[in-house]
């Protein structure tokens, strides 16, 4: 992979009109916290992230982004470096997108997705949420390219949607919730006022990709989780269990882990921040 300084590839008209919050964490939550035991390493991972310079493993041009313009700059700089060999290739799909990019045909869309997965707390670095950065053809307006970065605005993964093997891939998977939609989805099934929806990744029983993510909203004291038109309550009322609680009751012979298909209300569980795992109670049309 080249580490070599790279001219600005892109012009600004990949940009939609859209902007982040001024933290672009504001509003997020999460119903279990990291440990305050890991705090110094965490602080420590974040300091050589923003310290990095050009050339650096970590190096990202705006480190833990606040608009939508640096998350979207820091997100084509490390995946041009990620596919960059030392010879100054990449691969041709690769290629074909930032030649896209620099002719000015591509547009940028960017959210944030809270992030409930057990590596929000990891045992170096801590990712509080993902931006979900998508690219569309500015003439179709299909959308070819979508990817997450992690907060610090380094790529995590990515997925070309305009090559012919994504018209395999049902639709639905690769839909991203319109929040405002899912609010009145919620509100009208519920029968009270949502608050606080956001988009979420989350794993278990009801999986929730930083791709694909899923909504969590909170209502009448509760809190629920959306999946296209599946909602769930999440079981606050009893203790969380553990990630490693779970995987140990579903754990099969051959060291692969059961998820239910069918959730039941005490059998479903989802990831809801570090190791903590919460139940699901479907709610009923």
């Amino acid at each position: 992979m080249t580490r070599a300084t790279q001219t600005p590839f892109f012009t600004f008209a990949l940009l939609a009109a859209l902007s982040l919050p001024s933290a672009a964490a504001a509003g997020l939550w999460t119903p279990v916290g990291c440990s305050p035991v890991d705090a110094a390493r965490y602080a420590e991972a974040k300091r050589r992230i923003v310290e990095a310079g050009p050339g650096d493993e970590e190096y990202v041009p705006h480190p833990y982004p606040k608009t939508a313009r640096h998350a979207v700059e820091d997100f084509l700089h490390t995946y041009r470096e990620m596919v960059t060999n030392d010879a100054g290739r990449m691969p041709a799909d690769d290629r074909r997108f930032f030649e896209r990019v620099a002719r000015g045909r591509l547009r940028a869309v960017v959210a944030t997705v809270a992030n409930w997965t057990a590596a929000r707390c990891g045992h170096d670095r801590r990712t509080d949420f993902y931006f979900l950065v998508r690219f569309f053809d500015r003439a179709s307006g299909r959308e070819v390219l979508r990817g997450a970065s992690g907060d610090s605005g380094a790529v995590g993964l990515l997925a070309h949607l305009d090559d012919p093997q994504a018209e395999e891939v049902p639709s639905p998977r690769l839909g991203v919730p319109d929040l405002a939609t899912a609010r009145e989805a919620a509100r009208e099934r519920l029968g009270r006022p949502v608050t606080d929806a956001q988009l979420v990744a989350t794993w278990g029983d009801v999986r929730c990709a930083p791709l694909v993510p899923c909504v969590a909203l909170r209502a009448g004291g509760s809190m629920y989780l959306l999946r296209g038109d599946e909602l769930w309550r999440i079981a606050d009322e009893r203790l969380y269990a553990s990630m490693s609680e779970i995987r140990r009751a579903r754990t099969t012979a051959d060291g692969g882990m059961v998820l239910c298909h069918h959730c039941e209300p005490d059998d479903c569980f989802v990831t809801v921040g570090g190791d903590a795992m919460a139940a699901l109670v479907p709610v009923e049309h």
